[in-house]
């Protein structure tokens, strides 16, 4: 998941986004590992806040995944 390229954190993305509209609730407890990124050194912190601005961005982002993002990018 933590791969250096980018790939596991881009993989959750999509299906975040896809679970978004379908089940929000579920959406909200799998982004857990992207909130948590500064347990992770500099380079993959980078890459976890790009996919939670990208996630930021959906036109129609539920609230709870709302609330964990803009809580995880404020820190």
């Amino acid at each position: 998941f933590h791969a250096a390229d980018g790939e596991g954190y881009r993989f959750l993305t999509e299906i975040l986004t896809d679970l978004n509209t379908r089940n929000p609730q579920v959406a909200a407890r799998l982004i857990e590992p992207l909130i948590r990124l500064k347990r992770y050194d500099a380079p993959r912190q980078s890459l976890m806040r790009q996919a939670l601005e990208q996630l930021k961005t959906l036109d129609n982002l539920s609230g709870d995944l709302f609330e964990k993002i803009s809580k995880a990018l404020q820190n």
